[in-house]
């Protein structure tokens, strides 16, 4: 019995050994993206609250490097938030505000196309698109600009895979 059980297990084991066959794993494309370039002297921490095919995903950008965030939420009823939590330039006088916050949400409406459901609103402190550093009493705000130029509003279709977003950092009210 004892032979058996031993030619079996060996068995087994040779034959789980020989398995080489890989199980392909599909993904969804991605439907929303932006390349986020961090041009401030600090890390910009990300949190997406639907990456690709994970949800809750959380990224940190180093000062001088970009990197591609992107998500695939599916329509017709798929949402996902990119929030960024940026940190004040260097040398800024106490007072705030500690971090500051940039959000958008993008959403189908029903159909194929990503819209804006929220355009950082409530971004602070920036300092255009929306302008909300004076308003704030800041001591420092941010820019962030987008490569084609745009300000986006919500309610806007967002198509694009790629656009890049740009951060920059200053003491406030500028000089």
């Amino acid at each position: 019995m004892k032979k058996l059980f031993t030619l079996l297990f060996a068995a087994a084991l040779l034959v789980a050994c020989n398995n080489t066959k890989t199980d392909k794993v599909e993904t969804d494309p991605a439907t929303i993206g932006m390349y986020v370039q961090n041009d401030t002297d600090k890390p910009i921490y990300w949190h997406r609250t639907w990456g690709m095919q994970a949800k809750d995903v959380m990224d940190t950008i180093q000062p001088g490097k970009g990197l591609l965030l992107q998500s695939n939420t599916q329509p017709p009823q798929g949402a996902t938030s990119f929030i960024g939590t940026i940190n004040p330039p260097e040398g800024v006088q106490p007072g705030g505000p500690e971090n500051g916050s940039w959000n958008y949400e993008w959403a189908f409406n029903g159909g194929n196309t990503p819209i804006i459901n929220y355009a950082n609103e409530g971004g602070s402190p920036s300092a255009d698109c929306p302008a909300t550093a004076t308003k704030n009493n800041a001591k420092w705000a941010y820019y962030a600009k987008w490569s084609n130029g745009k300000c986006y509003k919500s309610t806007e279709p967002f198509t694009s895979l790629t656009d890049t977003l740009t951060f920059t950092t200053t003491v406030w009210p500028k000089p």
